[in-house]
């Protein structure tokens, strides 16, 4: 649609109307099957990142192996020249143009691992270390925060639950910035973690922690989470997804978000897609997608893996609709043209922000 505005004269102030578009759905609310049977296998345990504009799929049980797609329905399989994905309860990350494989539990060697490889390609990898300074383990968290790679609990080959935490900014040499954090006792140890607002934010079926350091933590009051969920920060909040209440229980299909931390809203209580846990979260072109995970049954009985592939559509950003350019021979032509923009533009564009450009008068912005 073309909408026209009278101007006014000579300063050569130029701004730019940038249009919001209303998405398709309601992020968390709304999902797509992309497909119910991905290439990769029914699995569990198994980490997804977004780089490089493709999604890469590592690992997982029972099946060890390296996918990637651009668009979560057709796969691709890799094969890499070591053999870095034969693991699952492992984490992934992107940092520093690389992809970032972490930790997890070997069936192949019976243990869990300390190793961190890294990868500009997803095929060729390199050891950064074989033997971390924190312990080996498995169903742990990772997170890239403060510029730096962060480890956050999990459990040992032993069994035992890790309570620590240590960073990197080069995978190699470690510090610890504590080694007992108070996190209640999670189910089986599953934890998820994000970066947000200059926070960590630790969820592991218990109570919510934060901590802007890694060292000192605060418990957020009255919210819970089932254990074992997965969370991402997309359109400026924090949304967790899945879990379930105790081994054998019930797992949930709930999404919830919060744009602070603090404050907790639903999403949705019945997602379409089957109930589960450890299953993979990323956001990735402007989505949140859900891959894979287990679901327990009642005690053990019925119970299967999944290989499904779903995602729902964050808010797109503002797009550049038309730009316009206003001429006056008034300093405070800006102010004045407020109200003639607003007027103009309101009926075309509902929902608007005007970010202005400038010579010498102050940014003009407008926004309803």
């Amino acid at each position: 649609m073309v909408c026209k505005a009278r101007g006014i004269c000579s300063l050569g102030f130029s701004i730019v109307l940038w249009a919001t578009q209303s998405p398709a759905g309601t992020l968390g609310a709304d999902w797509t099957e992309a497909t119910p049977n991905a290439l990769w296998g029914k699995r569990s345990g198994h980490s997804v990142v977004s780089y490089g504009g493709k999604m890469w799929l590592f690992g997982g049980n029972p099946l060890c192996d390296t996918w990637y797609s651009s668009d979560g329905t057709s796969w691709t399989w890799v094969r890499p020249a070591t053999r870095v994905a034969y693991r699952y309860g492992h984490t992934s990350v992107v940092h520093g143009r690389k992809i970032w494989l972490i930790g997890g539990y070997s069936e192949r060697e019976n243990k869990a691992k300390n190793d961190v490889q890294h990868s500009t390609d997803g095929m060729n990898w390199t050891t950064a270390t074989s033997h971390a300074q924190w312990a080996a383990r498995c169903n742990h968290a990772s997170v890239v925060h403060a510029g730096a790679m962060w480890v956050i609990g999990g459990v040992d080959t032993g069994g035992n639950e890790l309570r620590d935490v240590w960073y990197s900014s080069d995978g190699v040499n470690w510090t610890s910035a504590t080694l007992s954090a108070p996190w209640e006792r999670s189910l089986d140890y599953y934890i998820t973690a994000v970066s947000f607002q200059n926070r960590l934010w630790v969820i592991c079926g218990a109570p919510l922690w934060w901590s802007s350091d890694g060292t000192s933590w605060t418990q957020v009051a009255g919210v819970f989470f089932p254990g074992g969920p997965r969370a991402v920060v997309c359109d400026g909040k924090i949304w967790v997804m899945g879990g379930c209440d105790d081994w054998w229980g019930t797992p949930y299909k709930q999404v919830r978000y919060s744009s602070d931390g603090i404050q907790w809203e639903l999403a949705t209580s019945s997602a379409p897609w089957p109930a589960r846990r450890l299953h993979a979260l990323v956001v990735h072109d402007n989505k949140i997608w859900l891959m894979g995970g287990y679901y327990p049954g009642y005690k053990g009985v019925g119970a299967y893996s999944m290989n499904d592939v779903w995602y729902s559509v964050a808010p797109p950003p503002p797009t550049r609709a038309t730009s316009w350019r206003f001429y006056s021979n008034a300093r405070n032509a800006c102010a004045a043209a407020k109200p003639a923009l607003l007027s103009a533009l309101l009926p075309y564009y509902p929902a608007l922000r005007f970010l202005g450009e400038q010579a010498r008068n102050p940014k003009l912005e407008i926004r309803n």
